[in-house]
């Protein structure tokens, strides 16, 4: 390959992955009737897997604290019935902490927030 089209490839790839979109919170389809998302702000971020069984859902997760802010971030889950379901509060900063809960309605998704510590 020549100097030219060596350049004009390497440029190609350059502008091509500046243009990349992360697919990190996007929910992402698992096991059957289970799906996972990944949620974050500036207080902080989480993950969690989402499954469904009969009428509700069951959650796995993790919530991290990421800004020594004062407040406290926490996942929220929104259920069919109108019902919400929330993580533990964690902090300080670079505090993580694993949840599981249930619900008695299916879960239709979940949004991160934070309350003052």
């Amino acid at each position: 390959m020549n100097k030219r089209a060596f350049a004009f490839v390497a440029s190609s790839v350059i502008v091509a992955s500046a243009f990349a979109v992360p697919a990190a919170s996007a929910a992402t389809t698992g096991a059957s009737g289970c799906w996972s998302s990944s949620v974050s702000r500036s207080e902080g971020h989480g993950w969690a897997q989402v499954c469904d069984s009969g009428n509700g859902s069951s959650v796995t997760g993790w919530v991290t604290d990421d800004k020594a802010d004062g407040r406290c971030p926490w996942i929220r889950f929104n259920t069919t019935s109108g019902y919400s379901a929330g993580s533990p509060r964690v902090g300080p900063k670079g505090t993580t902490k694993n949840f599981s809960l249930s619900t008695s309605s299916r879960i239709t998704g979940f949004e991160i927030l934070y309350d003052n510590c």
